[in-house]
């Protein structure tokens, strides 16, 4: 997999500049060699890859569930890929599976090969180039869901076994390549989310299960020390294909896990529709605090980019699915967390996707996000997320003590302080200084209120400035 690495300088000056201008950059990247969607990507060890360097794996071509994969190659001072290669075929046909790569070489485990639901593994050398078996899951599982732990083994957890929606789960260690059960969770679930936190823990959202009504609102949390799952407060709503990010912020803000939309079932309309919504965990309390999104989105992807800032990305996904009806894609959004920045559009290339994938890109220089594939014109199209670039001053700008998420305010946010005092009041003020409403604790509702700059003040807390959109 060694390479010669391409120079693309003017593209990295381009991006230089618009970094200072907006709260996220969204460039267009190389297209695929193939569409695809319910696929995978995964960023490779650039000293084994030769270079900065993706992989995208299986899933489905618009025809049938597929095997090959390809490699997205980027400079050493880009953030994302500009040119893509094909690389060596899976062993086996696969889409809606899992990918890893903890050590420098590529697992994938899983999924559905358009007949059966697949219990096989297999491993991508990446310095060789080829593909070996795996040793076989303890179950079969398509629409899974699975992570690396701070140890590097990898969870895998629940998914549909070709009979139902199964609680077991497994770890798999890709030194000694072996598979261990461990305890099963509480409910079997599929398109759920896994999210692991700071101290090893394992946090698990929503999914579907058939035989308990299709969504759930359900969460529970893993523990690998003590090998048990525990319940916590469920979801405010019952989703599936959802998506869940950990933000981490070098200031004072209290770690949290952001949910965003998910999939519901209309009977009205008897089909599978995207939710405007989403809620934060309080991983202090582990309870939930809704807000509202601008728009509906399931099969989506969202990510936290930057530490320094609070900004999350809300990248496109579906409105609406179902048997026999053509998707309704969904627009890209940003949560613009504390800043007040106001709302621009977002390029054309990021919205009209579902079902895509995506993964870290860009190097210690400048961390990204790229997405590819799932894009209307099944044309295999990529784009890049990266964050604003961020200066020692402007870090120090954003050491506060009381947070807003999203602003701008979208029917309703959550707000959050640094001691807990707006659970004793708050007070939401317009640019005139004039009250225009008030309450207590996290709900801080927009609904009916002319769009503009307001005020939130807090008992103790320097007021802090929101947008209503």
């Amino acid at each position: 997999m060694k390479r010669q690495v391409l120079t693309f300088l003017f593209l990295s000056a381009t991006w230089l500049v618009l970094a200072q201008s907006s709260a996220f950059n969204v460039s267009q990247a190389g297209t695929m060699v193939e569409y695809r969607e319910s696929f995978q990507m995964v960023q490779l060890d650039p000293d084994l890859a030769g270079g900065p360097a993706v992989m995208a794996l299986g899933g489905y071509d618009g025809t049938a569930v597929t095997a090959t994969t390809e490699i997205g190659l980027e400079n050493w001072d880009d953030v994302g890929p500009d040119l893509w290669e094909e690389a060596a075929p899976m062993l086996d046909a696969r889409m809606d599976f899992t990918a890893h790569a903890p050590y420098g070489d590529v697992w994938v485990f899983g999924g559905f090969d358009g007949t059966y639901t697949l219990d096989a593994t297999e491993r991508f050398d990446v310095t060789a180039g080829s593909w070996s078996q795996g040793p076989p899951m303890l179950v079969p599982r398509t629409n899974h869901r699975s992570l690396v732990l701070n140890d590097g083994r990898i969870l895998i957890t629940g998914g549909f076994d070709g009979q139902g929606e199964t609680a077991s789960c497994e770890i798999f260690n890709p030194i000694s390549m072996t598979m261990t059960e461990i305890a099963p969770m509480n409910v079997g679930r599929a398109s759920h989310t896994l999210t692991r936190v700071g101290d090893g823990r394992v946090v698990v959202t929503g999914g579907f299960n058939a035989a308990a009504g299709f969504q759930l609102a359900s969460c529970e949390v893993y523990d690998p020390a003590t090998d048990t799952w525990t319940e916590i407060e469920p979801l405010p709503t019952a989703v599936d294909n959802h998506a869940a990010t950990l933000i981490t912020l070098y200031t004072q803000a209290p770690n949290t896990i952001m949910v965003t939309g998910g999939r519901v079932y209309d009977a009205t309309l008897n089909l599978f529709v995207g939710v405007a919504s989403g809620a934060l965990l309080d991983l202090g309390t582990m309870t939930w605090a809704p807000f509202d999104l601008t728009s509906p989105h399931s099969y989506h992807l969202s990510c936290h980019l930057d530490p320094n800032a609070p900004e999350v990305f809300i990248l496109g996904g579906a409105d609406q699915t179902g048997a026999g009806v053509e998707t309704t894609y969904g627009s890209t959004e940003w949560l613009l967390g504390t800043e007040t920045q106001p709302w621009t559009p977002p390029p054309f290339i990021a919205n009209n996707r579902h079902r895509a994938a995506g993964c870290e890109t860009g190097t210690w220089i400048v961390g990204c996000y790229t997405v590819c594939g799932g894009d209307a014109a099944m044309e295999g199209t990529c784009f890049t997320v990266c964050p604003e670039t961020t200066s020692v001053e402007e870090q120090d700008k954003e050491t506060q003590s009381v947070w807003v998420y999203p602003n701008p305010l979208v029917g309703q946010s959550v707000l959050s302080t640094s001691d807990g005092a707006h659970e004793q009041g708050w007070v939401l003020l317009d640019e005139q200084g004039r009250r225009v409403r008030e309450g207590r604790g996290s709900a801080l509702p927009s609904a009916g209120l002319p769009s503009g700059m307001y005020f939130v003040s807090v008992k103790g807390h320097v007021p802090h400035r929101v947008v209503v959109r």
